[in-house]
């Protein structure tokens, strides 16, 4: 979040901001897991609300990649920003990049942050 309060400020004579808020969660038996999950959000939210930021948020569960693209293909973005684990070349080539598939995926730009 650091990284979008520091490059996109929001100025009162422009028009608002607008972030979708994607947080997507596995399938997991522990309600308590859960709910930290959307503590964090909100967290985050208000973060992003307090620095002059329209918030709305999309808590999933399931795949990452795919939870992603479907609030994407509904909600079409004008830019996605995703984070970057710095997974190295054979990890990723036996689990896979989330945001390798969104780069791959998207209709919109997509900005990856270290």
């Amino acid at each position: 979040m650091g990284f979008l309060t520091k490059r996109f400020q929001v100025k009162p004579e422009a028009d608002p901001i607008e972030i979708l808020l994607v947080h997507v969660m596995p399938f997991l038996r522990y309600p308590e897991i859960k709910e930290a999950a959307q503590r964090l959000l909100e967290h985050e939210a208000i973060r992003l609300e307090k620095a002059g930021y329209r918030v709305r948020e999309f808590p999933r569960l399931g795949r990452p990649a795919d939870e992603i693209m479907k609030v994407v293909r509904r909600e079409k973005p004008d830019l996605i920003v995703t984070g970057a684990k710095g997974l190295g070349a054979v990890a990723r080539f036996l689990l896979g990049s989330i945001s390798t598939k969104i780069v791959q995926q998207s209709a919109c730009s997509v900005l990856v942050v270290r």
